[in-house]
């Protein structure tokens, strides 16, 4: 029993909110339907989990690098968008 609502609960509660944002963000960026972007995203995912292990690693490998990437270039960017700000107290502390 508790397993059954476990697993109910997982389904319909922390990734729902994610593809919400998910969705959101992608239809505030592109004006596309929000239905469409759901059934792209959903397509999406059953390729990647009907196609076993093997697609869910490759996956993950080829994902991997590219979200180290977008990390890192998007933590230069805020770090260089605010440090003009924050240069003058910086400097006063040093």
């Amino acid at each position: 029993v508790y397993t059954f609502f476990a697993l109910l609960l997982a389904l319909v509660t922390g990734n729902a909110m994610q593809c919400n944002s998910m969705t959101a963000g992608l239809h505030s960026m592109t004006a596309i339907r929000h239905e469409f972007i759901a059934i792209v995203l959903f397509m999406f995912l059953l390729y990647v989990v009907f196609g076993g292990a093997q697609r869910i690693m490759k996956f993950s490998d080829a994902l991997a690098p590219i979200k180290v990437i977008l990390f890192s270039v998007t933590t230069l960017t805020v770090i260089t968008f605010f440090l003009h700000r924050n240069f003058k107290y910086l400097c006063h502390y040093l």
